[in-house]
C-alpha cells in the first residue's frame, strides 16, 4: 500500500480553494483565514474570464487552486 504523499510546499483556503504557501496566515484572494493541507489536485488559472474550466469551478480571479478539500 502506497503512503499518501503531504503536499508541504502550499495549503488551500476553505473559503476559496487557493494554494498559498504554508507560512501565509490570511488569504490574499478572500481575506479567509482558516486553510487545509489536505488537499488533491491542482489547476492554474491564467484567464478566468475566458477559462471553462474556472467557470465550472467558479473561479474569478487568477492564480492556483486546489481541486479537492479536506477540512
Amino acid at each position: 500500500m502506497a503512503a499518501r504523499r503531504k503536499k508541504a510546499y502550499f495549503k488551500a483556503c476553505l473559503k476559496c480553494k487557493l494554494l498559498v504557501p504554508l507560512n501565509v496566515e490570511e488569504c490574499p484572494n478572500c481575506g479567509g483565514r482558516e486553510f487545509s493541507e489536505e488537499w488533491e489536485g491542482m489547476v492554474t488559472v491564467v484567464d478566468p474570464e475566458n477559462s471553462v474550466i474556472a467557470k465550472r469551478l467558479n473561479i474569478a480571479k487568477p492564480g492556483r487552486y486546489a481541486v479537492k478539500l479536506r477540512a
